[in-house]
Order: C-alpha cells, then sequence, then structure tokens
C-alpha cells in the first residue's frame, strides 16, 4: 500500500448553496465556518469534507494517484454538540 500524505485542505460544503465550497488549511477553521454557517441558517447542514485520494492521468497515459491520511472516527460515532448551543 502507498504511504498516506497529510490531507491537504478541508471544504465546507451544504447541498443548498449555489456557491462554490469553501476551502480551509485547517480542520479547526472549516468546523467553525460550518458551525457559523449553520447558526445562520436554521435547518441547513454544513458538512466538513477531506479528501480520501487523489487521481491525476497524464497524456501518455501515466498516473498518479494519491491517499490521504484520515485520523477520524466513522461517521456512526459523531460528537454531540449540543453542550455548545
Amino acid at each position: 500500500m502507498a504511504e498516506k500524505s497529510p490531507i491537504p485542505f478541508w471544504l465546507v460544503w451544504n447541498e443548498w448553496s449555489k456557491e462554490q465550497p469553501t476551502d480551509h488549511v485547517a480542520k479547526s477553521s472549516a468546523e467553525e465556518t460550518a458551525r457559523r454557517l449553520a447558526r445562520a441558517n436554521p435547518g441547513r447542514t454544513f458538512y466538513v469534507l477531506a479528501p480520501l485520494s487523489s487521481f491525476t492521468v497524464f497524456t501518455g497515459g501515466a498516473e498518479v494517484v494519491e491517499r490521504f491520511e484520515l485520523d477520524e472516527l466513522p461517521a456512526s460515532q459523531a460528537e454531540s454538540t449540543d453542550a455548545q448551543k
């Protein structure tokens, strides 16, 4: 298995927005933005996303595959933020 790289960016996205997802260097910054947007848009869900892998194919057929290290819990173990309200 190929060595995994650190996550290069985090995205904040929701399905109702017509705007391009905003990218962040730090997970904490993305989470702050998602929380701010969710508070400003009650009932809407904002997701913090990270890439699992990337694929690049060059003219001539050479391929580059990069996989990123995720050290997070599965979605089924999501934390409750009720205490932060």
